[in-house]
């Protein structure tokens, strides 16, 4: 089977994205695989978009907060790329500029699947956390599935994380320990994400 291309969401405008691109980008290339750019959406973005996806109020520490400019963006930038995915009629394989593959070659099986989770983050403590939005292959079946968010009868209250975790629980598979996102606490973060 021939290697499905590889789409990183990126911020050609920000320092922070760059670095960690820069950073990521050998490890995909030096395993064979074509790295397309992607680039994300940002909150200025927003005012041009429209609704694309209903997105209501979520809850937060017990209190109900509305979806920031940011999650929002982020939320567009994984749609754009089911989308996409469609559009191409092709499997592809969704990264976030700071994931980095692990190993030099992905296990086979991962592409028998529509949707399949492929990345991890390192917890201070050691563990290991899934990160379902870090990495995952789609086939063009899988991305349907996902877009499938903006038929959601009700308003959307998790983050897009929560809904590619959602399905690839019940559809895909996870071998997260194929990538895994790679922080430098010397650089910082382009989202910070709430606890």
């Amino acid at each position: 089977m021939n290697k499905p291309d590889v789409h990183m969401i990126t911020m050609s405008e920000n320092t922070i994205s760059m670095h960690y691109r820069d950073y990521v980008l050998p490890s995909w290339k030096d395993a064979g695989y074509n790295v397309v750019e992607f680039e994300a959406i940002v909150p200025d973005d927003l005012s041009s978009l429209g609704r694309i996806i209903p997105l209501g109020d979520k809850t937060r520490r017990n209190k109900v907060v509305g979806f920031t400019d940011t999650e929002k963006a982020v939320w567009y930038s994984h749609y754009s790329t089911w989308m996409l995915c469609r559009k191409l009629n092709t499997p592809i394989i969704v990264i976030e500029h700071d994931i980095l593959l692990e190993h030099n070659e992905i296990d086979s099986d991962v592409f028998n699947y529509d949707i399949a989770c492929l990345s991890h983050v390192t917890r201070k403590n050691g563990d290991h956390a899934k990160l379902a939005g870090g990495a995952y292959y789609i086939t063009p079946k899988g991305a349907k599935r996902l877009c499938a968010i903006k038929d959601h009868r009700d308003l959307i209250t998790y983050n897009s994380d929560a809904w590619i975790h959602s399905q690839c629980d019940k559809y895909g598979k996870w071998f997260m320990m194929t990538t895994i996102q790679y922080q430098d606490p010397k650089i910082g973060v382009t989202v910070e994400h709430l606890k």
